[in-house]
């Protein structure tokens, strides 16, 4: 799914380990890691190794371009973009700054908690309605990229 429209169509619309990336999966009942509707807060911390190996630069551009714009907000077809916005989050087409602003301001990544933010919580979840993305995981070396981030600072 690599053709030179679709790359445009994936650089208008990925901002997040979906990733991640924070996310209510598809189908969820829209809580989110600010809410008290329960249900998520049972969930374990992400369990990755530190010495883990990132498929890409542990950056925000890097999570956007590699996760956001390729699995969670693909217009029309991805669970969390602009027309859907599955458990209320959407990231808008194109717009990478709102979706760094979505991720910190909605509670998603808390700046160096890489294992126990709600988006690192999600993207290594086994647990179905709680997972992201639904149905085939993340890669272990990019749920590693966005904990990395995120232990990082979560910087813009």
């Amino acid at each position: 799914m690599t053709t030179p429209t679709i790359g445009r169509t994936f650089v208008a619309a990925l901002a997040t380990v979906c990733l991640a990336g924070a996310l209510a999966a598809c189908g969820d009942d829209g809580g989110t890691a600010s809410d008290d509707s329960g249900g998520d807060g049972d969930q374990p911390c992400a369990d990755l190794s530190p010495d883990c190996a990132p498929l890409f630069e542990p950056t925000f551009d890097g999570v956007y371009q590699n996760v956001i714009v390729r699995s969670c907000a693909v217009a029309g077809s991805a669970c969390h973009a602009s027309e859907g916005a599955q458990g209320g989050l959407a990231f808008p087409d194109d717009e990478p700054d709102t979706a760094f602003s979505v991720l910190l301001d909605g509670g998603y990544v808390v700046p160096e908690d890489g294992s126990c933010s709600e988006i690192s919580r999600r993207i290594t979840s086994d647990s179905a309605g709680f997972a992201m993305p639904p149905g085939a995981p993340l890669a272990g070396s990019a749920q590693c990229a966005i904990v990395k981030w995120i232990d990082a600072g979560a910087e813009r």
